[in-house]
């Protein structure tokens, strides 16, 4: 392991103790980046320059005006919602289904039903209290977020300076340096706009399928649906409460239907970006099977609670490349997947480099 190895393990190493020693400042600056990288992600389809500060500058008034949207009108939709759905779930009569049922099977019926539906109202209400007492907090923390982006993107470029590199890499090859960490960026760029297109699908499925079903507040479902969907497979589950509260409510005569609407639609969009957004999107373009995402998704979760379903991907991305440019070689110094070593299911000889070749 040469000193480029060893430097960029230590920081990795320095990175994940800041995690426990200063959880807030590193996550504040993680998130950052990462938000980042969405608000320049549709200026990288541009050629020109111009185009693509004014794409950036497009993206990022509506990452703002969608954050603010979705925590403005949030609070009335869900306070009322669950007033009514909680209403409802206590009036729910279950002695019809329970009459057709001998004791002690009717009576374990009826208590069981009412305390669920007890319990789930409770729950319910206890997050929208939740919800509104921290929406304030909610919103400058975005703004922060999204000042700290902005200021982290434009300064990125100043990273990969000869000057920078060998000011905190000592010892150090730059171009190896720099080729290993523009390879990083590269995978990790490649993996929020194949989230961002993921994102978009599931969210124009909730929402147009909410407009469909004429469930309330579509586009409010679709925003959140698209928004939360950043973090694989994690969007559709933070869509369910409100999708099926504002479905039970959306049918005033027959709420049960709204129900199996909304939970038709959530199934619908699981599936599509299970079976076939993320395989197609995500696995080709980060060349990673979904289930080694979904269980570095769970692992971190368990040390760093729901920032870890955020942090999970970049991780993994970060240690596949470590070990292909340090352990297997398979990365040249430049940051680049060297051709022909693995081919038909054989490692093959890597062919020789022309100096400067990228």
């Amino acid at each position: 392991m040469n000193n480029s190895a060893k430097w960029i393990l230590g920081y990795f190493i320095a990175y994940i103790i800041s995690l426990f020693v200063f959880p807030m400042t590193t996550r504040v600056i993680t998130l950052s980046v990462l938000i980042g990288m969405i608000i320049i992600a549709p200026a990288r389809m541009a050629k020109k320059r111009s185009y693509k500060r004014l794409l950036s500058l497009v993206t990022l008034g509506a990452i703002v005006i969608t954050f603010v949207y979705l925590l403005y009108i949030a609070v009335p939709i869900i306070i009322k919602g669950v007033q009514s759905f909680r209403s409802g779930l206590v009036e729910l009569d279950f002695s019809e289904i329970s009459s057709k049922l001998n004791e002690p099977f009717s009576s374990f019926v009826n208590d069981t039903f009412e305390k669920a539906g007890s319990m789930l109202g409770d729950f319910l209400l206890q997050a929208s209290l939740y919800i509104s007492k921290n929406i304030a907090s909610w919103i400058t923390f975005g703004i922060l977020l999204v000042v700290a982006a902005v200021f982290l993107t434009t300064r990125t470029r100043f990273f990969f300076r000869r000057k920078a590199v060998h000011t905190l890499f000592p010892g150090c090859e730059g171009d190896e340096v720099t080729g290993f960490f523009k390879g990083f960026y590269r995978d990790l760029q490649g993996y929020i706009t194949g989230q961002l297109i993921v994102a978009l699908a599931v969210g124009s499925v909730i929402g147009f399928g909410a407009f469909f079903f004429k469930i309330q507040q579509a586009l409010f479902l679709g925003l959140l649906a698209g928004i939360t969907n950043f973090i694989p497979f994690f969007g559709v589950i933070v869509t369910a409460i409100p999708l099926l509260v504002i479905g039970y409510i959306s049918y005033t005569d027959a709420p049960i239907l709204g129900v199996v609407f909304a939970l038709l639609l959530l199934v619908v969009a699981n599936q599509l970006e299970m079976w076939v957004l993320s395989p197609r999107i995500m696995s080709r373009r980060l060349k990673l099977n979904w289930f080694i995402i979904l269980l570095s998704m769970i692992a971190c979760s368990e040390l760093f609670g729901v920032y870890g379903i955020v942090l999970a991907v970049p991780l993994v991305i970060f240690i596949r490349r470590y070990w292909g440019t340090f352990l297997t070689k398979e990365v040249n110094k430049y940051g680049n997947i060297r051709q022909g070593l693995v081919q038909g299911g054989k490692r093959k000889k890597a062919p020789p480099e022309k100096e400067g070749q990228k």
